[in-house]
């Protein structure tokens, strides 16, 4: 089965799924593997910038210092759905941003509120989304080997093209 799909659907689809599941997988190259980590998201922008807290001394900070190459995951459960960002991730301190994004449980990680110094932003700038999402229809031949990719560039989002080898 062949389910034709255009760029525009897949961002939907991804951003379907990012603002449905609160929890993602965060990736950053490490020294000698990459380093996985749950967090808890923030926000998206409209570009899919996907936004989570952490500490300015953690492991996470210390490999977006060394290569900011990242990737951000998140899956529906309910629904099969998963979303896959690529991009560069960047770390932001500014105060009255981390106040914007600030919520209550965070201070279980962060006891001195937003204004604790410790407490920076990661945001991830996609340039590659990879998506599967029976609901949405956005599924690739052949069906359930592979996801729907855009790619973004100065042009915005272009595709989809297919993850499947040879394609």
């Amino acid at each position: 089965m062949v389910v034709e799909v255009e760029a525009a659907e897949v961002v939907a689809a991804a951003r379907r799924v990012l603002t449905t599941v609160p929890y993602g997988f965060f990736t950053t190259l490490g020294t000698t593997r990459p380093s996985v980590r749950m967090v808890g998201c923030l926000g998206i922008d409209e570009d899919l910038r996907v936004t989570f807290g952490t500490g300015r001394h953690t492991r996470k900070a210390a490999e977006l210092r060394a290569n900011a190459t990242a990737i951000y995951a998140a899956a529906d459960l309910t629904t099969g759905a998963a979303v896959c960002l690529y991009g560069t991730a960047t770390l932001d301190e500014d105060l009255s941003r981390r106040r914007s994004a600030w919520v209550p449980g965070l201070a279980r990680f962060v006891p001195g509120g937003p204004e604790d110094p410790e407490f920076v932003l990661v945001s991830i700038d996609p340039d590659r989304i990879e998506v599967w999402s029976e609901q949405d229809r956005v599924h690739p031949d052949p069906f359930g080997m592979a996801s729907a990719v855009v790619l973004r560039s100065a042009d915005g989002w272009a595709g989809p093209a297919t993850t499947h080898p040879g394609r």
